[in-house]
């Protein structure tokens, strides 16, 4: 089996148990994923450890948004690239496009998205911040209105976070 790999396994309604006549009467399907040829560092690990709170946030264009991340052993500021959607319909096919993943699989946690296709619209370091023992990268100036593509580099790999710019958050 290769590693990192969700696969789908179906027993067909057909089976029956030995000895009886009686059958399963529908088919049963299940899926796995094969553990990742190198694990992603646990927040245990004493090398640095990036993890981002939430996948998806919503902010207003009022003021610089502020995302909330899980962090350890980390000195350097946190590269950031910021990426804009053409529009809400690419944003949405790339939240499809992610969410064809199980919600428990590890592949869903590293599931990024191709940002060639992308605007790449603002790229800075961010220091960590912490406020009652909350870690966050809060970005120095306002986003326009509109569907991005948030990317943190850590230190093992790189999160992203699809966000939503309105006047309603």
């Amino acid at each position: 089996m290769t590693a990192g790999t969700i696969y789908t396994v179906t027993v067909k309604n057909t089976l029956g148990l030995e000895g009886s006549n009686e059958t399963l009467g529908q088919d049963y399907s299940f899926a796995f994923e094969t553990r990742a040829d190198s694990p992603q560092n646990s927040p245990n690990s004493s090398e640095g450890w990036l993890s981002v709170s939430r996948s998806f946030i919503e902010t207003n264009s009022t003021e610089g948004p502020v995302v909330q991340i899980y962090a350890r052993n980390i000195t350097d500021k946190i590269n950031t690239g910021v990426y804009k959607f053409n529009n809400w319909e690419q944003y949405f096919e790339s939240v499809k496009q992610r969410d064809q993943l199980p919600w428990w699989s590890y592949s869903k946690e590293g599931y990024t998205e191709d940002v060639s296709k992308l605007n790449k619209v603002l790229s800075l370091d961010l220091d960590i911040q912490t406020e009652d023992n909350t870690q966050f990268l809060r970005f120095p100036d306002k986003l326009d209105k509109g569907f991005y593509l948030v990317e943190l580099v850590g230190p093992r790999r790189t999160h992203q976070i699809w966000m939503q710019v309105n006047d309603l958050a």
